[in-house]
This record gives C-alpha cells, sequence and structure tokens, in this order.
C-alpha cells in the first residue's frame, strides 16, 4: 500500500517552455501595439493554461497504488512485478501514465546505491472503481536488498505544456540472490573431487532405495562387498542405502585468511557456493552455513529442503565486504571453505578451500544460467 499522503508535483515541459515564451512575446506586443485584440488573445490563453493546470491537479487524485512482489529474485535474470492503478472516485482520469522506479544495492557493499530507469504504461483512460494492473520488469546485476522506492502516475492531460505527477512512496524490498548457474555432476566432480565424485548419484531416491557406492570399510561386513564395483574401482566397494548414508555439507566464508581483494573475486565465490546449494540441495543433499566477517558470526545448522536453501541463499545474498583491522592498507577477503562428509558409518568428511582462481575455472561459459 502507498503512504497516506502523496507528493503532488507541477513541471513545465519542453512545449510548455514554448508556451510561455510566446505569452511573453504576445504581452510585449500588446504593450508596443496597444491592441486590445493582443490583450484578449492573451487572456484567453492563461485562462485556458490555468483551467489545464487546476484540471490535471484534479485528474491525478484520488487514485491508489498498490504492488504484488516476487518472494525473490536472481541476479542477472528478469525479476517481474504487478502494479496496480486504482480508480477510488466515481469521475473518470484521462491519460494517465504509470511509472515505477527500484533502487538496488546493500549486499556488494556498503553504502553503494543502484538506480534503474523506469518503465512506465499508459492508460488511456481510467472509470470510477476501475483498476489499470500492469506488469513491470528489471534485470537486478546486483545481488543484495532492492527497494521499490517509489511509484509515480503522472499526466500531461489536456495539454502537453506541463506534467502533474504523483508520487507513491514505499517501503517495499526484494532480497537479490547470487548469480545462479547449472552444476553438473562433472563440474562438482572438480569441486568434490574424484575419489569422492563416485559416490554422488544424482537422482532422487526414497529411504531405503540405493543410494551410492562408497569405499569399503574394515567394520562391514565382507558379504556386502559390490564386487562388480570392486572390479571397477580396482578397490572394496560397499553399496550404500539411504537408510544407512546421510550425505551433509557446511559452506564457511571465514576472513581470517587472506586471500585475494578483488570485488569480482568474492563475487565469483559466492556466486559458486550458490550454484552448488542449489544442486545439492535437489540431491538431496544436507546443507549448513558459517559465516565469519569482521568478527561477527552467523550459523545456518544443518537442513534440507526448497525452504532451507532459500534461508542459504539469502544468507549468501546480503553478505558484505569488510576491512580487516590489521590490514588497512588494502580489503583482504576471505576463500570460500567448503567442508562435506557423510554422516553415518564413519565415514570420513572432506575439507576444501575454494579461492577466486578456483571460482574462474567452475564459472565457464559451459555453466548455463538458470531460467
Amino acid at each position: 500500500m502507498s503512504e497516506v499522503r502523496p507528493r503532488v508535483k507541477f513541471y513545465f515541459t519542453k512545449q510548455g517552455g514554448f508556451f510561455v515564451f510566446l505569452c511573453f512575446l504576445i504581452y510585449l506586443a500588446a504593450i508596443n501595439s496597444g491592441i486590445n485584440l493582443l490583450y484578449l488573445l492573451l487572456a484567453s490563453m492563461l485562462s485556458l493554461f490555468g483551467v489545464s493546470v487546476f484540471y490535471s491537479f484534479w485528474n491525478v487524485r484520488g487514485l491508489e497504488l498498490e504492488r504484488e512482489l516476487p518472494s525473490f529474485g536472481v541476479c542477472f535474470q528478469r525479476c517481474s512485478f504487478f502494479s496496480s492503478l486504482r480508480n477510488l472516485g466515481e469521475s473518470p482520469r484521462f491519460s494517465l501514465w504509470l511509472e515505477e522506479w527500484v533502487v538496488g544495492g546493500g549486499g556488494v557493499s556498503r553504502g553503494e546505491v543502484l538506480e534503474v530507469s523506469p518503465a512506465r504504461h499508459f492508460c488511456s483512460i481510467l472509470l470510477g472503481g476501475e483498476e489499470f494492473c500492469k506488469s513491470f520488469s528489471f534485470v537486478p546485476h546486483r545481488r543484495g536488498e532492492w527497494i521499490l522506492e517509489r511509484g509515480v502516475v503522472f499526466s500531461h492531460f489536456p495539454f502537453a505544456f506541463f506534467r502533474v505527477q504523483r508520487e507513491f512512496s514505499f517501503s517495499q524490498r526484494l532480497l537479490i540472490y547470487p548469480p545462479l548457474y547449472q552444476v553438473r555432476v562433472s563440474h562438482f566432480r572438480l569441486v568434490l573431487g574424484e575419489e569422492y565424485a563416485r559416490w554422488l548419484l544424482a537422482s532422487e531416491v526414497s529411504e531405503g532405495q540405493f543410494r551410492t557406492l562408497r569405499r569399503y570399510q574394515p567394520s562391514d561386513p565382507i558379504r556386502r562387498i559390490d564386487w562388480k564395483g570392486f572390479a571397477r574401482f580396482q578397490e572394496p566397494m560397499t553399496k550404500e542405502y539411504d537408510s544407512f548414508c546421510q550425505r551433509s555439507l557446511i559452506f564457511c566464508v571465514d576472513v581470517r585468511r587472506d586471500s585475494y581483494r578483488d570485488v569480482e573475486d568474492f563475487e565469483k565465490v559466492l556466486s559458486l557456493a550458490a550454484s552448488l546449494a542449489v544442486f545439492l540441495i535437489k540431491n538431496q543433499w544436507e546443507l549448513a552455513l558459517e559465516v565469519v566477517l569482521g568478527g561477527r558470526e552467523g550459523v545456518l545448522p544443518l537442513g534440507r529442503g526448497k525452504g532451507h536453501l532459500h534461508s542459504i541463499l539469502g544468507q549468501l545474498a546480503l553478505l558484505e565486504l569488510d576491512v580487516l583491522p590489521s590490514r588497512r592498507e588494502g580489503l583482504h577477503f576471505s576463500n570460500l571453505i567448503l567442508r562435506w562428509g557423510f554422516s553415518g558409518r564413519k565415514l570420513l568428511g572432506v575439507e576444501k578451500t575454494l579461492t577466486p582462481s578456483d571460482a574462474a575455472v567452475y564459472l565457464k561459459s559451459d555453466f548455463r544460467v538458470l531460467n
């Protein structure tokens, strides 16, 4: 909902400037010549102009603007929302333009503000009690919190000499996730390593069904050795089922390690983490997120499902860059530390630190942006 008392503003257009200049010339001509017809013409023009301005102010009153926002957006992907302009009065309104402004920033670096050029829709007539609904879209190229700052309704009716606009202020916020890329099993093998990628089965399974092949452990019964897997991988392998194995991974962003100074590198690593999170949640992994930035810690416990995925993406979207107190000569940001392992059956966990150079390798052109 818009605020109770929207602001109404008046502007002269380019044509209005010519109109004022023409009135001034007619006034000079009337003074110099003394012709009453010129005075009558000037009075008629000014009277008509005054009545038009009064009508235009009335034309933009009695309107209400509402919005319907999505729950989230993704960086570099088109984000759409709906605006509804309602005529609360009984008389029709004519020649209305609806304009929306979006302001973004916040999650990239503090104090940075990015304003998106407005989109416009024209309504020729809006009868009493009717609504004018239109879809607006923009492509955010920064992650973080975006604010749909204001909506503007303006009119040139009945003349294009001036513009009377009414601004509706909003405080609606839209969270933009980091860029998401499609991660394939071959890409994930680069992250996890060839040895552990053998255990990855991309298809979803229900409890009690076969999930992965893993390395044989001394505590396992000999009868559980999978001989086909033994012949394929040249080492003892055993089948793991969903009831015995639960895969989990922890993302950890830690600034206590010096790694790189470039903001783009930081964004690439966060994009990689977000893309991996989508891939792993779809494949029934449990994920957790740990963040240590400038002495501030944040933890999302292990979880699964779409709701938990949105919590992780939301945390990654709002991470801000801080200057380390001991490194005042420049900005030093962290690597992304990924820890994952298999809970149950005493399987070893794995820890790997992703650097910006790793992200540059993973986020190549063969990673297709998710639609």
